[in-house]
């Protein structure tokens, strides 16, 4: 009941309204609210699909949003020590443990590689899903001073952290006094 209430409140349905909602991941499924503006991962995914969902929450209005995935080395740890106390308790069959196992940890793997990789990341993505990939050419510190701000701006396309040159140049200290003096 407590959950349907703060629900409720975070997708306008009662009042106050909450700007602000700090959850698991599964709390925001099924939600389809058009302007959330940040996700932020605190921890690794467990996968690609899932990551992939989880950010697919932010922006659905076209305008500008920003996903951000936290993450630490013990990360892959927790989930791998999840999965098997997860595989140690359910009622398959072993060769279909085994299976299922198999598949998680390859989606594992494929997690962990995204977030360590150099390369574009939303082409890493589409590559991923086999979707066709276009490079955008704005800067992901644009992106971000966009959505702190609150500036609205048609047919602007962003990049990712490994593509935004302003990024990698370390400039994101001069960004955030920037953005701070508001």
């Amino acid at each position: 009941q407590k959950k349907s209430f703060i629900q409720n409140r975070f997708t306008g349905l009662k009042k106050p309204e909450l700007n602000l909602l700090i959850s698991t991941n599964a709390f925001g499924m099924g939600i389809d609210i058009p302007n959330i503006r940040f996700i932020i991962h605190w921890t690794q995914p467990k996968s690609l699909n899932s990551y992939y969902q989880e950010i697919g929450r932010a922006g659905r209005d076209n305008n500008p949003s920003l996903s951000i995935l936290l993450k630490i080395k013990g990360d892959e740890s927790i989930i791998n020590f999840i999965m098997e106390k997860t595989f140690e308790n359910s009622n398959l069959p072993f060769d279909q443990k085994a299976i299922r196992n198999r598949i998680e940890k390859k989606e594992l793997e494929n997690m962990i590689n995204y977030s360590q990789s150099d390369k574009c990341l939303r082409k890493y993505i589409h590559d991923y899903f086999g979707s066709d990939f276009t490079s955008p050419k704005k800067s992901f510190i644009k992106r971000l001073l966009f959505v702190i701000l609150n500036i609205k701006s048609k047919n602007i396309k962003y990049c990712c952290t490994n593509c935004d040159k302003l990024y990698k140049d370390h400039k994101l200290r001069r960004v955030i006094k920037l953005v701070n003096k508001y």
